[in-house]
């Protein structure tokens, strides 16, 4: 029942039908009465209140919904699951609204990954046996496999919005009729950037959920058994915990890839940096990174009301568009050494001057034959990329000798 249920979320890849299929989970794997969803902004507010099992009549009688008093309250700020077996004594009971349904047995889970709570998850009953621990595993397992599944809609939410806004962008370049090669180039870039997304997803955080499913049928197949084998069981819990919180991993990653919020708070420089230590953490592979601002910033000085600075108080800020397309190309290349070229060490040097800035990417790998890679190992959407900005990408590669992508961007004065 409970692996059921989880497919049944799984196959929904909006929110709001994610949220309809834990509720109706929710109900299948306790036998539950009536199921409750409470759902929480980013700023902890609730924002939404599902339910099942209250017919619309009862809900207009009833009037308001619940504004989290009572068993309600406790569940929402408790670290894990609340469970009574008589609401009427709970020390937490303030009563129910008139007209609605009586309650006696109550459960309550947080719906949370990481340090980020969506919302809580709440069965009752109103009459029959109370809710026991099997049930409270059940409805914590499916919340966080929901949790699970809501992180993954928001990525995708993401992701659309962001193919909204590129197509937007390559609207407008089309309408005022610019670089109408360029935008040719840059949209098919943005569907092999999409490709790439798409594969991501399938290749770790759909194996990841794969396992989370196996793990949920080994555990449903040990509570089958009699007598239980609860240190097995357990086994099989951590388990899917493992893996679960390896799927939130990915998707944080995958998230971080497609717009590192850094770059848009920090700048470049502190947006490299970040990249570098996660590749280096990740991937063991030595980076060193060289960065050069001084020119820039000594220009700033002598134009000191012309000049957006570094929040962390480093270098001025480069034109957006600029410290975009060179974090772009730098994780492009950097991505690339990772992947393929074998390497032992790699230099990224950065060097940004009164009138340009300069991005050089060398590796000591195996190398390879540029004429037969032009289009592929994504160069041609670098260099679409740097066109953009009236930029250029160029690279040098020989087989056994390492790989150099070195981008040259035209810069004006220090932006105001």
């Amino acid at each position: 029942m409970l692996l059921e249920a989880a497919l049944a979320v799984a196959r929904e890849t909006d929110e709001a039908g994610i949220l309809e299929r834990i509720l109706d989970a929710a109900l299948a794997v306790t036998g539950a009465r009536y199921a409750a969803l409470a759902q929480y902004d980013t700023a902890g507010t609730a924002v939404r209140f599902l339910h099942r099992g209250v017919s619309p009549a009862v809900m207009s009688q009833i009037g308001r919904l619940p504004r989290g008093w009572g068993l309600l309250s406790v569940t929402a700020l408790a670290d894990g699951p609340v469970r009574t077996s008589d609401v009427e004594q709970h020390p937490s009971y303030v009563g129910l609204p008139s007209g609605h349904p009586r309650l006696t047995s109550f459960l309550g889970v947080p719906i949370r990954s990481g340090g980020r709570r969506h919302g809580n998850l709440y069965v009752a009953q109103d009459e029959g046996p109370s809710f026991d621990f099997s049930d409270e595993w059940s409805l914590t397992t499916l919340a966080a496999f929901a949790a699970c599944a809501i992180d993954g809609a928001h990525l995708v939410t993401a992701e659309r919005e962001r193919g909204e806004a590129l197509a937007q962008a390559a609207a407008a370049q089309e309408r005022t009729r610019l670089r109408s090669q360029t935008l040719a180039d840059v949209i098919t870039a943005q569907e092999e950037e999409r490709k790439r997304v798409a594969r991501d997803l399938h290749d770790e955080v759909g194996q990841s959920l794969t396992g989370v499913l196996l793990g949920l049928h080994l555990v449903e197949t040990g509570l089958r058994t009699d007598p239980l084998d609860m240190e097995q069981i357990d086994r099989r819990i951590a388990d899917v915990r493992s893996l679960i919180a390896q799927a939130l991993t990915e998707v944080r990653q995958l998230a971080s890839g497609l717009r590192p919020t850094v770059l848009d708070d920090l700048g470049l420089a502190a947006a490299l940096e970040r990249l570098v230590t996660d590749l280096t953490g990740r991937d063991n592979i030595d980076i060193e990174l060289q960065q050069d601002y001084r020119q820039r910033t000594r220009q700033a000085q002598r134009h000191p009301g012309a000049a957006q600075h570094d929040p962390s108080g480093g270098s001025p800020r480069l034109p957006a568009p600029v410290e975009t397309v060179t974090y772009r190309v730098v994780q492009e290349s950097l991505t690339n050494v990772v992947r393929h070229s074998g390497a032992q060490h790699v230099l990224v040097r950065i060097t940004a001057t009164q009138d340009h800035l300069s991005a050089d990417v060398i590796d000591d790998g195996r190398g390879f034959e540029v004429s037969k890679h032009a289009t592929s190992l994504g160069l041609r959407g670098m260099a679409e990329r740097a066109a953009l900005v009236g930029g250029a990408v160029r690279v040098t590669s020989r087989v056994g000798h390492g790989t150099t992508v070195a981008l040259r961007v035209p810069l004006e004065g220090p932006q105001a």
